[in-house]
Order: structure tokens, then C-alpha cells, then sequence
């Protein structure tokens, strides 16, 4: 059956991805994305918040007196259906594990029964 636990890092990696994505000056985004989510958005913005480093400048724009962070949707829109898609894949496989549990009871509840009428013969 397959293994669905997360990849655990260790602080050593932790730390050398972080230095990574402070050497290459992109935006945490296509950092990760280029990485193949190795780690996953979410992970790495956890790191860098816990170590206080800053995930990227944000753009903003005055208006009126008031400013408005700028917010990349499309990005955050690819993230979160790449979310779905891994969320679904993660259940499909949880359903796919538990159809062969199922069938692997359903045939020993056949040699059971089997069993058990050839007992009471």
C-alpha cells in the first residue's frame, strides 16, 4: 500500500533551502515551483515566517491616502488547484487502499465461511 506521509526535512536542509531561496532573489512562488513543490509553497512560507525571513517584497500602491498590497491571484489560484489536484490524488489513493483492504477481507470472510461449513459437515 503506498506510504502517504509528508516529507519530513531536517533542520539542516531546512536551512539550506532557505539560504537558497535567499541566494536566487525570486519570489517564493516560481522558488518553489521550479523546485517541482519541493517543498510545498505552505512549507516554505511556514520556514521563512518562523526564521523571520521575508518571503519577497510585496508591490503596493497609494491611493488616497491608503495603500493596498498588490496580491498575485493567478498564483495563488495555481496554488490552490495544485492543492486540489494533490488533495484528490491523496484521496483517490486512500479509497484505492481501502477497495483493497475490502477485497482482501471479502476473501478471507469466503475462507472462513468455506472453512466453516466444511467443519460443520
Amino acid at each position: 500500500m503506498t506510504d502517504f506521509k509528508s516529507k519530513t526535512y531536517t533542520n539542516e536542509q531546512i536551512e539550506a533551502i532557505i539560504a537558497e531561496y535567499k541566494k536566487s532573489g525570486k519570489g517564493i512562488t516560481l522558488f518553489c515551483k521550479e523546485r517541482g513543490h519541493k517543498p510545498a509553497y505552505q512549507t516554505l512560507k511556514g520556514w521563512l515566517d518562523a526564521a523571520g525571513v521575508s518571503s519577497g517584497p510585496k508591490a503596493t500602491v497609494s491611493n488616497a491616502g491608503s495603500t493596498v498590497v498588490q496580491t498575485d491571484f493567478k498564483a495563488m489560484k495555481e496554488v490552490f488547484e495544485q492543492q486540489k489536484k494533490a488533495y484528490a490524488d491523496n484521496l483517490n489513493g486512500v479509497i484505492d487502499g481501502l477497495k483493497a483492504k475490502i477485497a482482501e477481507l471479502q476473501k478471507d470472510l469466503e475462507a472462513a465461511e468455506a472453512e466453516l461449513e466444511e467443519f460443520t459437515k
